[in-house]
């Protein structure tokens, strides 16, 4: 991966001057959240910190060059954990052993052991507790970084001890700019570039599969909703994605295409007053055909979101429920506005 730190103070010059000072002055916190939409520039700028505070050439950044820095980007160095709360199932025990950890002599000749909690607003109370008994009394050469999307979501005891470092979110230009250089189809980069926060992000919706069987099934909805919203909501559960899904061994899978269809329908509802430039022709015709019967898009938008809220939650739940639920709440918001 090519060198972040030119990047960063172009894409986040508030982070990266609140670090470059704290590395300058040698006064790094033993705690930092950066918080924001700043999508994967966090978890970057957390490995450039990581680096930073033991490359030997760092002035005041890691050179991210040297054999050290490399050992830090892939992860082995033997006192450095990241940990991605989202992909991987942590529980208290697996916070207690890891914080235990942080407190042991480091393995590695420089001393000190760092930890990065990605996407920390994850974690349970048990967890976040155990977390915060840690802060309170940090243990000596320790640097912890937690990241979150979601700074409500980190309670305030936990937040007041960290060094609060902000990032702004990447903006569309920069993330279809990303997307074109995979080759992809122009109308996938104008979709992808506003359902998705970081480039990281965008580049996997690209290449998986269950994203293009919620593209046809978003289209053929809002096809279908020129017809009437009975017929289209019908058409909805039974089409075949979304029948194949309901099946227990492809549970998950449905769930996915539910996520990317419910993040393209909220897309199509937030753009349906206005034309943006290079918009789907598909989404262009069908918003022709349904302006005047679509008159409140907000009932319809609180509805989808509330079905994400279980869809990206930690509770596990039947999706076809979830997907009954969401259109018979359709059906009735409908209802009330004949």
């Amino acid at each position: 991966m090519k060198p972040f730190r030119q990047e960063f103070e172009i894409r986040q010059p508030l982070a990266y001057r609140i670090l470059e000072n704290a590395l300058g002055q040698k006064r790094s916190s033993h705690a930092y959240l950066f918080t924001g939409k700043g999508g994967e520039d966090k978890k970057r700028a957390a490995f450039l910190l990581v680096k930073s505070l033991l490359c030997e050439k760092a002035d005041p950044f890691a050179c991210e060059e040297c054999a050290l820095c490399e050992r830090v980007e892939q992860k082995q160095y033997a006192d450095f954990v990241y940990r991605d709360i989202r992909e991987e199932k942590t529980g208290v025990e697996d916070i207690r052993s890891i914080l235990s950890d942080m407190q042991k002599t480091a393995m590695e000749e420089y001393g000190r052991r760092m930890l990065v909690l990605d996407h920390s607003e994850l974690l349970n109370d048990n967890c976040t507790n155990a977390l915060l008994k840690f802060l309170e009394e940090p243990a000596e050469n320790t640097t912890i970084v937690l990241i979150t999307d979601e700074l409500d979501h980190i309670l305030p005891t936990v937040r007041s001890r960290c060094q609060i470092v902000p990032f702004q979110a990447l903006s569309v230009q920069d993330l279809e700019e990303a997307c074109r250089k995979e080759e992809a189809e122009a109308d996938d980069i104008w979709l992808v570039s506003r359902i998705c926060s970081d480039t990281e992000e965008c580049l996997a919706v690209l290449k998986d599969p269950l994203f293009a069987d919620a593209k046809e099934v978003f289209y053929n909805f809002v096809v279908n909703l020129s017809r009437g919203w009975d017929d289209a909501l019908v058409k909805l559960e039974n089409d075949e994605a979304i029948r194949k899904g309901k099946t227990l061994a492809a549970n998950k899978n449905l769930k996915e295409v539910l996520r990317y269809f419910t993040d393209l329908l909220l897309l199509f509802f937030a753009t349906f007053h206005e034309e943006e430039k290079n918009m789907p022709e598909a989404m262009k015709n069908a918003r022709r055909k349904l302006q005047g019967s679509i008159k409140d898009t907000a009932a319809l938008q609180e509805i989808l979101l509330d079905s994400q809220s279980l869809l990206y939650g930690r509770i596990a739940f039947n999706t076809g429920l979830v997907l009954d639920r969401m259109v018979y709440r359709m059906k009735e918001a409908q209802n009330e506005r004949r």
